[in-house]
């Protein structure tokens, strides 16, 4: 059954009758009397809400019956002696002008009873539908103005009661004073958002159609913020706290991070964070990390200081994450950073990088690239010191004599380690060939710094590998031996010094029958085809093609004495071997009178008939310099 009252106009002859208000339940039992049960909820709403037409006439049939039945109900009245009732009315009563007053007062009464229950934490009687309802009577009676006003009026006195027993606590301060802040806050909100919800009509009515006008919520956060948190020395005793809770975590005491979180959450809400908290918070912080970075930047070894910066950095990304405001955490890190990294950045690099790269650090010097490269000028500066590093080290490789026999290999090794911490270290793809270069530019500076010696020193190292290639290597080895020797070669501006020195032990190795693998040969000469171009190794190759041909001349020189010394034609003969080289593509060689043995001169003039019968207009010119020979001997017995 709706609670709304029924006004009900009697059209009777008796127009002079006056007008008398029923509530709704006598008209139940009215209607009830006359057209029985559940009809009269039916006509209730059929009045309030107005017929249409297509109802008009089964409604006046239904109102000529309640005519009836109220003129009985006179008649009654008048065979009882009762005075009679000429007219009856039933009236809604927010529409009766005399009764505004006195909803506004009852009504207000019972909100008002309501709101300090909630205050008070105790029960509340009256159902949240009455209670919004009331208020929903009272804005459309218009007086939706003077409800919102009484509202937060009562909530601004309420808060007010409690400035007393803060400032009590404000006095000592501390995390107790904090809690205080924290309950107080808490249990405000709660009771503001249950007593939004009862006025919730008034939020979407009044407040829409006043738009100068701030929402329940949003006023209530306003009071909240003069009254208390504004008042006297609250806000700084709080601030204070937070700040000493901070400072003492961290030194590494335990504190209610719950407590700070719902704290700054609080000066966020009510949009006090910014100004009164993070501008301190910051300059604390800036203070705390200078000072003490300073002290510990000289005490601690360099990867203690770098474990140490990424610790406190770590913590102050988790304070973030626990109660600071997320748009904190920007200016926090830089500030940290710049105390802790920006400030000692050019001390760490020059005293601690180079002990790094010497014990092979790889992830402390990563570290150490992570935290200079969350700073402008750290990646530089360490890029900076680790070409220092390579070229202070590689010259004193290069210019040390005593390291002339091992030094080749110390450099391949050197490079080694340095590609690691190149390949490890230096975070992305763009960055590690910064570093790259810079590697490679600090080898083309040192391996330069002794002129031509290491030129030499990297052809004959080669030398010594290809005479023993297939003793100490396997093919794969050999092969990365050789790319490792290469790229040292591209380092040294004296290719051509090289070229001299690689192609003088290339002739003996080919001449001397001392190259353990001409296929290893050939892939070096592809190699060195690859990094100078075809113009660089063609009078190496060259080479390799006389002693092709030699071979071929051997063989026919050998089936040239048989058939000569089938005819008859020859003595006894040396067997001996001869390589026809081309002017120019071998080593220069100082031309020296040799007298041989008249069996050996012998030999070398029917190679001189032979090759004048195959080449003509050629002219052979003796070398006996790199020649060899083998001598053999039969001993008696006993004889030595």
């Amino acid at each position: 059954m709706s609670s709304r009252f029924l006004q009900i106009q009697k059209r009777s002859k008796m127009s002079d009758v006056s007008d008398e208000m029923l509530s709704d339940e006598d008209s139940a039992e009215m209607y009830q009397q006359e057209f029985g049960e559940g009809e009269h909820e039916f006509m209730f709403e059929r009045l309030i809400e107005g017929p249409n037409e297509e109802q008009f006439a089964a409604d006046k049939e239904r109102d000529d019956a309640l005519e009836n039945m109220v003129e009985s109900r006179a008649i009654r009245q008048i065979s009882r002696g009762l005075p009679t009732v000429k007219k009856l009315t039933i009236k809604n009563f927010r529409k009766k002008n005399n009764d505004v007053a006195d909803l506004m007062t009852t009504g207000w009464l019972t909100l008002e009873a309501s709101i300090n229950a909630i205050q008070t934490k105790q029960h509340v009687t009256t159902s949240l539908e009455q209670l919004y309802k009331v208020v929903e009577s009272l804005c459309e009676n218009k007086m939706a103005r003077s409800t919102y006003d009484k509202l937060l009026e009562n909530v601004r006195k309420w808060i007010r009661s409690f400035r007393d027993d803060l400032s009590e606590k404000s006095s000592a301060g501390g995390v107790e004073f904090m809690k205080a802040i924290e309950s107080l806050w808490s249990d405000y909100c709660q009771q503001m958002i249950l007593i939004r919800n009862v006025f919730l009509y008034l939020d979407r009515t009044f407040i829409l159609e006043n738009i100068d006008e701030s929402p329940i919520w949003e006023s209530s956060l306003v009071i909240f913020r003069e009254e208390i948190v504004l008042y006297g020395c609250v806000l700084k005793k709080l601030v204070d706290g937070i700040l000493g809770c901070i400072a003492g975590e961290r030194a590494g005491d335990q504190v209610d991070r719950s407590l700070l979180r719902a704290l700054l959450r609080m000066l966020r809400t009510l949009d006090l964070y910014k100004q009164s908290f993070e501008e301190e918070f910051l300059a604390n912080t800036s203070v705390h990390y200078t000072h003490e970075s300073m002290s510990l930047v000289r005490t601690l070894e360099t990867v203690e200081f770098l474990l140490y910066v990424e610790r406190r950095l770590k913590e102050e990304n988790e304070r973030v994450d626990f109660y600071l405001d997320e748009s904190t955490r920007a200016p926090l890190l830089t500030r940290a950073e710049k105390c802790m990294i920006s400030d000692h950045m050019q001390e760490v690099v020059d005293n601690g990088l180079a002990s790094l790269l010497n014990d092979n650090r790889v992830q402390d010097v990563s570290r150490l690239y992570s935290l200079l490269s969350r700073v402008e000028g750290g990646v530089a500066l360490l890029k900076t010191g680790f070409s220092s590093y390579i070229k202070k080290v590689g010259k004193a490789m290069i210019m040390d004599p005593q390291r002339d026999q091992n030094m080749v290999e110390d450099l391949m090794a050197f490079k080694d380690k340095l590609d690691v911490f190149v390949d490890t270290c230096f975070g992305s793809e763009d960055e590690r060939m910064k570093f790259a270069q810079a590697e490679k530019d600090a080898f083309d500076y040192f391996i330069n710094t002794r002129g031509n010696k290491p030129a030499e020193l990297i052809a004959k190292y080669m030398d010594a590998r290809l005479r023993s290639a297939n003793k100490e290597a396997s093919d794969e080895q050999l092969d990365q031996l050789m790319n490792k020797v290469i790229t040292l070669f591209r380092f040294i501006q004296g290719k051509d010094v090289f070229e001299v020195f690689y192609k003088k032990d290339l002739a003996k190795r080919l001449l001397l029958g001392r190259s353990a693998s001409v296929d290893a040969e050939k892939i070096m000469l592809s190699k060195l085809r690859q990094e100078c171009g075809a113009g660089f190794t063609q009078k190496l190759e060259g080479m390799f093609r006389d002693m092709e041909l030699s071979k071929d001349l051997g063989v026919a020189f050998r089936n040239y004495t048989l058939h000569e010394s089938s005819l008859g034609r020859l003595d006894e003969i040396v067997e001996c071997n001869v390589s026809v080289l081309t002017m120019g593509q071998w080593p220069a060689y100082e031309t020296v009178q040799v007298t041989l043995p008249k069996q050996l001169n012998a030999c070398l003039q029917l190679y001189e008939k032979f090759y004048d019968s195959r080449h003509t207009g050629r002219k052979l010119q003796w070398q006996p310099r790199l020649g060899q020979c083998v001598l053999k001997a039969n001993f008696r017995p006993g004889v030595r």
